[in-house]
């Protein structure tokens, strides 16, 4: 499998959105930051295009994020497991 396709099953759009919310910009602020349109940002969020690995790291560096962890799917918690702290 090729890297490309392998990025391409990755849900990287939604970590590259929910980081940019997090960091409170906008679509235009994350394109302008890298150099890139916001209408490449925007489609890039709905699956509409594929990164590359290195306009990957580009995002990475302007989410302030490790790459890696750009694509990490959080695990999910089973019903009965519980987070340390909650009763």
């Amino acid at each position: 499998m090729s890297v490309t396709a392998f990025i391409s099953q990755l849900p990287y759009r939604n970590r590259i959105r929910n980081r940019r919310e997090e960091l409170r910009m906008s679509q235009e602020d994350l394109a302008v930051h890298m150099e890139k349109s916001q209408g490449y940002i925007s489609a890039v969020e709905r699956g509409c295009y594929d990164v590359r690995i290195g306009t990957a790291l580009e995002f990475a560096q302007a989410l302030r994020i490790d790459l890696f962890d750009l694509f990490i799917v959080p695990k999910k918690r089973g019903p009965k497991e519980k987070v340390k702290n909650e009763r």
